[in-house]
């Protein structure tokens, strides 16, 4: 038997070949939903910008050509093989989606943590000149879908080329990546009911990793106040885990790569985002300081001139966008069962706005 209550209750159907043409799912105490397979179809496509070589999944809707497009940014520095739900809930809304899955320099798996966030957005726009060149694409409707770190990076490619022609940012946070840091680490050590005075500890030592990462001196320095921090119980939180593989001083190709994405501000960006723009943000996210981070937002794109832009918070939403009635952690994500009410609906209505489907 199931060791455990039964919470759920999928049932697959099948057509009359055998193979699954959608599912029937169940919850306890809720109503049966039944749900269509999606048709779409899927293609490996590539695309280079300077060394690198980036491999990315397109996926094609069955609603007639041409499509508008949308590129997944992803959320950090390493590629993954999908972004879970969203890239089919946009095909489903009948645009073609390209997910970069891998990027190799020379045949050799290769991250972004050795690059800035304009070689980011250009190498970006690359997979964008890609899909231009499609007839099965709009070269109109080209967007880009940055969330977490990379609604820094779709906001800086918009500004470099004429051809994104709108954005959708998660998360996205209008303070500099040093200030956002800091508070993220803050808000989990309160989170975790750490004391003022190991805040303030593990806040110093943050800030003296950034000074030391964007003088590129004092490295000596630092390995000695790490040293000494290793074992208190507030040191993950600083993420420094990384230091103890690293030759110092850095080469200077390391070194760049460590120092870049901190001296970046978006503000100076996002003051010249004049694309359709729509930006979702957390109310409870401990990543993105979101009271602090949405008027900044909305007034930059008002400095812009963007006539054409949505910024919105969703109740009891964290960084993720699961409901919750606390902010996102290792414990409280397990608990999550649902994205917060209006998360899909808002994305649908706002496309239905803004790109052309054809039927």
């Amino acid at each position: 038997g199931i060791p455990f209550p039964v919470e759920l209750r999928v049932t697959f159907l099948k057509n009359k070949q055998g193979k699954v043409s959608g599912l029937i799912w169940k919850e306890n105490g809720s109503r049966s939903i039944t749900g269509k397979k999606l048709p779409y179809r899927q293609e490996e496509v590539s695309y280079k910008y300077g060394e690198a070589t980036v491999t990315a999944k397109l996926l094609i809707p069955a609603t007639a050509a041409p499509h508008p497009a949308l590129i997944d940014l992803g959320q950090g520095y390493f590629l993954g093989p999908d972004n879970g739900p969203d890239q089919y809930f946009y095909v489903r809304q009948g645009l073609a989606m390209m997910t970069p899955i891998r990027r190799t320099i020379d045949g050799s798996e290769a991250n972004y943590l050795k690059s800035s966030f304009e070689e980011r957005a250009r190498e970006v726009l690359a997979g964008v000149e890609l899909l231009k060149q499609r007839k099965d694409i709009n070269p109109r409707q080209i967007g880009l879908f940055g969330d977490s770190q990379t609604a820094w990076i779709a906001p800086l490619a918009a500004t470099l080329s004429p051809d994104v022609g709108f954005l959708i940012l998660r998360v996205p946070s209008a303070l500099s990546v040093t200030e956002n840091i800091l508070y993220e680490i803050e808000s989990m050590l309160r989170r975790d009911s750490f004391s003022d005075t190991d805040i303030t500890k593990a806040l110093a030592l943050r800030q003296l990793i950034h000074r030391t990462i964007l003088t590129n001196t004092g490295w000596e320095d630092l390995k000695a106040e790490i040293d000494k921090s290793k074992n208190e119980k507030w040191f993950p939180y600083v993420r420094a885990g990384w230091f103890s593989s690293l030759k110092i001083p850095p080469d200077q190709a390391t070194a760049k790569g460590l120092r870049d994405p901190l001296t970046y501000d978006p503000l100076p960006i996002l003051q010249t985002v004049t694309v359709p723009v729509l930006a979702l943000n957390g109310e409870l996210d401990e990543s993105v300081p979101t009271k602090q981070s949405v008027p900044i937002l909305e007034g930059a794109f008002r400095k812009a001139g963007n006539k054409d832009f949505t910024v919105m918070v969703l109740p009891k939403a964290g960084h993720n966008f699961l409901e919750t009635d606390k902010p996102y952690g290792a414990e409280e994500f397990v608990r999550k069962t649902r994205y917060v009410p209006g998360y899909w609906d808002t994305l649908a209505a706002w496309l239905r706005k803004h790109v052309r489907v054809k039927k």
